[in-house]
C-alpha cells in the first residue's frame, strides 16, 4: 500500500507589531495536511535536520508554526507510520506546492526532504 500525503505550506516573514503585542520579525509556516490521515499514518512531525536531529513539533492541519522560535535552521517533515501496520506501507508520497510537486519515500523514515542513514536532509 502506498500512502499519499498532501502538504501545502507558506513561509512568511512578518515584521513590526502584528497587533498581538509582539514586535520584531519572525518566520512562520502554515501547514495544511490531509484532514483525515490514511489509517497507517499516525502523524506528521516537523524535525530538525541539524544535530541532534530531534522531533520539534507534531503538526496538525492548519497549524501555524513560528520557525524562529524552534531554534533550528534546517527542517524536514516526517510521516510517522503505525508500527503495527508498517509492513502494509511500501511508500509515502508527499504532494506539495498546490499539487505541482511531489516526492516519494520508499524507506523509513518517510521524510519529505529525505535522509541519509536516518540523518535528515534539509
Amino acid at each position: 500500500m502506498a500512502a499519499l500525503l498532501l502538504l501545502a505550506s507558506a513561509a512568511l516573514r512578518l515584521g513590526g507589531n502584528g497587533g498581538n503585542g509582539e514586535t520584531g520579525n519572525k518566520t512562520v509556516a502554515k501547514l495544511r495536511t490531509l484532514q483525515a490521515l490514511p489509517p497507517a499514518l499516525v502523524g506528521i512531525v516537523l524535525v530538525s535536520a541539524n544535530a541532534p536531529y530531534q522531533d520539534l513539533v507534531k503538526v496538525q492541519d492548519g497549524d501555524v508554526v513560528n520557525l524562529d522560535a524552534l531554534g533550528a535552521t534546517a527542517l524536514n517533515l516526517r510521516a510517522d507510520i503505525d508500527p503495527a501496520r508498517a509492513t502494509e506501507v511500501g511508500s509515502v508520497t508527499f504532494v506539495y506546492d498546490s499539487g505541482q510537486k511531489s516526492r516519494t519515500e520508499k524507506v523509513a523514515p518517510f521524510a519529505l526532504g529525505g535522509d541519509s542513514g536516518g540523518v535528515y536532509n534539509a
